[in-house]
């Protein structure tokens, strides 16, 4: 069942929606609780996927070529939590203040080495871009995390 409060898991979940399951099953879960949702297919670097997109829960889903859910993100208004502690929302200073290490790696914030969970960050930002960082330190403290990304462990050697 998708649920905009569930826990964030990760490797595994967001919303119920976990990692590895069909991306056709995602849809008729969604269905079942008369979720809207935006579906587009995009390619990346040759690879196809399709992504589905549902505003109201705040729930994005990636699916390969073969309709495997490899990505899960979530964003305002999503309610759920990562270790009771991490949001949507939630300001570069709050993650600082929870985490005991941070490393920014493609783009992203990984906290206490757990790679199967990944914060995003926007790249422009009061009219100064961000799409080089190499330090959280670099980001200004009121930055909000725009998502969090639940995936495989492996994706940053990708």
């Amino acid at each position: 069942m998708v649920s905009i409060n569930a826990d964030i898991l990760p490797a595994e979940s967001i919303g119920g929606i976990v990692l590895g399951s069909e991306l056709g099953h995602v849809l008729e879960a969604l269905s079942e609780v008369r979720a809207k949702s935006v579906d587009r297919r995009f390619s990346n670097f040759g690879q196809e996927y399709q992504e589905v997109t549902v505003p109201d829960y705040g729930i994005t889903v990636i699916g390969d070529s073969t309709g495997t859910v490899i990505r899960v993100s979530c964003a305002k208004p999503y309610e759920g939590r990562y270790r009771r502690r991490y949001f949507p929302g939630m300001s570069i200073i709050q993650l600082q203040e929870i985490a005991n290490k941070t490393l920014v790696i493609h783009g992203m914030i990984v906290v206490d080495n757990e790679f199967g969970v990944a914060f995003d960050f926007p790249e422009v930002f009061r009219d100064e871009c961000f799409d080089d960082v190499d330090f959280i330190s670099q980001l200004p403290d009121e930055m909000p995390v725009t998502e969090i990304h639940v995936l495989d462990r492996e994706w940053w050697r990708n």
